[in-house]
């Protein structure tokens, strides 16, 4: 248990934090700094600052000495309050005000207990750059050497073709050796004077990438063997990086290469093997590249049939991994596919035109909308039919199901290549523009079952919705995929065999999360009507998330509503949709914003949240879509949600705001009895 100290003058404040508290924590008293019991270690302070005028210096005094390391939970206002006095630039202070929810008070306490986090830019940085460090994009020994090269600040010649991606290797060596920012020059564009100093200190750099290290002129290898003798001496003590495509002993008995210099680069020679040497890793090394290409490009998951595979390892790949990747990106800009067959490839620049062409004439109903924003983009559609022989897929590994209630389904990236309906193509004047995204007058609910329950021909046919289930079960299949095929190594070492485990832990919760809220869903019938109050229903599916939305840092705003009618309708089955609504959310919530609740005269509930633009835009498209296509495919948590509210003859509508995604659930009169 936690040893967490609450200071506050109130007896009744302490006495509620400690029942509140106390049975997660330890939890210590003291009404001021200075009657502390002595002894007193604790991980974590809540303090509630008394009104002034005070004395904040010997409150920082008697904090650093009593617990100098522990975060600082102050039960005040922002502008009540000076965080630096009381504590250090960089040290964790967070602001409670009262009154304060107990779930949210306890999610904040477990936030502020966790380890901070490392200061890197963020988690898709990161394993962008792990990628480089890893199987299957280096083989096991450049991967073991990689590793090492992480813990020092030694200089690590990269020796590889053009294309093994050298640069982006030693980008991640030093991401994870904490060394600071990396430039990169090339060999013939340095000088003999000060070599290095006057680069490093003119960017800030901490690493120099010297990229074909082969070409300095012998002055520059000269000079750059003193640099890196007494880095002193040039005023830099810049960590070096060199790049070859050739041998550097065979330069050496040439006597084209200062021997001196190929001692000191070659402390860490990486070599990296050409990709054809490699082709037995061509499968798993297009699932590594697949997942940030097809984000950038907009696409839902994508899919590579084995023929395609097999004609990408029939290929000897002169360009390695940025060949590979180039032809990748290439295919999936083109024919926008979410499978790829291998005669969609395109392996060279000029075959793009003739992928377009061939496209057209695949599908000549479809028209390319024009750019309505960077958010919202629309193609050429060249779907393919289902195919079970597949073998790589663009699924990114599970991320970590959040602790509570299991999370029912992430929002997915929507794909971007179905042209926009005519609805969304005219300003809300009136006057003609370029395409944006406007409400529907159709809803969400009569898309997913149809504007009649009778004649349910609207809505995403069982096929679609099957797809989408599959490429949710694909995800977290390719991660343990990945692992498998790299077993012998993994357990060797104990780093990845711990990875191995806590990701496929991941992958395979995930799963399993799915299959119960798919079992969930299919247990409901024919609703049982009874009197319901929706907000209170959306505000238990918000509060079963107060961790997440903690971690977000977004507060709850309930709109008061003293007379809020009922409605009646099925209340399992509306909080079913209510967490379903949530769960596809909260993942999305840009952080710092309110989230905020209200009821409707006529006794529906709305939700106002704040997401990032592309998410909003991707529900909104799907609102206007579906009043076009049947086989528009929702997000499957809203497919879920927008079920059973049409179930209990009910609508769901999603639109933009003013910068918000507004979510509105409306029960009509008598609802729940049908």
């Amino acid at each position: 248990m936690a040893a967490i100290l609450i200071i506050d003058s109130s007896k009744t404040t302490r006495e509620t934090l400690r029942i509140v508290l106390g049975g997660e924590h330890a939890v210590s008293l003291a009404s001021s700094w200075d009657t502390v019991a002595p002894g007193t270690a604790p991980e974590l302070v809540i303090f509630g600052a008394p009104p002034g005028p005070r004395d904040d210096a010997a409150t920082a005094a008697f904090r650093a000495r009593l617990a100098p390391d522990a975060p600082l939970l102050l039960l005040n206002a922002a502008d009540e309050i000076d965080p630096h006095a009381l504590a250090p630039p960089g040290h964790r202070v967070e602001f409670m005000i009262q009154p304060f929810d107990p779930s949210m008070l306890r999610a904040r306490v477990r936030a502020l207990l966790r380890p901070p986090p490392r200061t890197v830019p963020s988690d898709a940085t990161a394993a962008a750059h792990r990628r480089w460090l890893e199987p299957p994009l280096l083989t096991a020994a450049a991967a073991a050497l990689a590793r090492r090269a992480t813990l020092s600040d030694l200089p690590v010649l990269l020796v590889g073709e053009r294309g093994t991606r050298a640069t982006d290797v030693a980008c991640a060596i030093q991401f994870f050796a904490g060394g600071g920012p990396i430039i990169a020059r090339a060999a013939r564009e340095l000088g003999t004077h000060a070599l290095l100093a006057a680069d490093v200190q003119h960017a800030a750099a901490a690493a120099v990438i010297v990229e074909d290290v082969h070409l300095l002129s012998a002055d520059a290898q000269r000079a750059l063997a003193a640099e890196l003798r007494d880095a002193s001496v040039s005023g830099t003590a810049a960590r070096v990086f060199a790049t070859t495509d050739v041998d550097l002993e065979v330069r050496v008995s040439e006597g084209r290469f200062a021997a001196e210099l190929a001692f000191a680069l070659g402390v860490l020679p990486i070599v990296l093997s050409p990709l054809r040497s490699r082709l037995a890793d061509l499968p798993a090394i297009v699932e590594t590249l697949l997942p940030p290409l097809v984000a950038r490009a907009r696409l839902e998951p994508v899919t590579l049939t084995a023929d395609a595979i097999t004609r990408l390892q029939h290929y000897l790949w002169f360009g390695n991994v940025a060949e590979l990747e180039a032809v990748l990106a290439r295919t999936l800009a083109v024919h926008r596919p979410r499978l790829v067959e291998a005669d969609m490839l395109l392996f060279n620049p000029a075959d793009s035109i003739r992928g377009i062409d061939a496209a057209a004439r695949a599908h000549p109903a479809a028209a390319p909308a024009s750019r309505a924003s960077n958010e919202s983009h629309a193609g050429l559609s060249s779907d393919s039919g289902a195919s079970s022989h597949t073998t790589a897929s663009s699924g990114a590994s599970a991320a970590s199901p959040p602790s509570g209630r299991a999370r029912v389904l992430p929002l997915e990236r929507r794909r971007a290549d179905e042209a926009l309906p005519e609805s969304g193509r005219a300003d809300t004047t009136g006057a003609a523009t370029s395409p944006r995204l406007v409400p529907s007058t159709r809803t969400p609910a009569d898309a997913a079952l149809g504007s009649d329950e009778r004649t349910s021909a609207a809505g995403p046919s069982l096929e679609v919705l099957l797809g989408e289930l599959a490429h949710e079960l694909r995800n977290p299949m390719v991660t343990i995929k990945t692992f498998a095929q790299h077993l012998d190594r993994v357990l060797e070492d104990p780093e990845m065999r711990t990875r191995f485990a806590t990701l496929t832990g991941e992958a395979i919760t995930r799963m399993d999360t799915l299959l119960e809220t798919l079992l969930d869903f299919a247990r409901f019938r024919a609703p049982q009507a009874q009197s319901v109050d929706l907000a209170a229903l959306l505000a238990r599916a918000l509060d079963e998330r107060t961790d997440e939305l903690a971690r977000k840092s977004a507060r709850v705003e309930p709109t008061p509503a003293p007379h809020a009618p009922l409605v009646e309708a099925d209340e399992a089955q509306l909080l079913f949709a209510c967490r379903s609504i949530v769960d596809g959310l909260v993942q999305d919530l840009v952080a710092h914003t309110p989230v905020r609740i209200a009821s409707r005269p006529d006794g529906g509930v709305e939700l106002r949240v704040h997401t990032e633009r592309a998410v909003a835009a991707r529900l909104a498209s799907w609102v206007a879509g579906a009043e076009h296509d049947a086989d528009v495919a929702p997000p499957l948590s809203f497919a879920l949600a927008a079920a059973l509210v049409r179930r209990n003859r009910g609508r769901l509508d999603v639109r933009p705001d003013d910068g918000e995604t507004v979510i509105t659930i409306t029960i009509a009169p008598g609802g729940g009895h049908g």
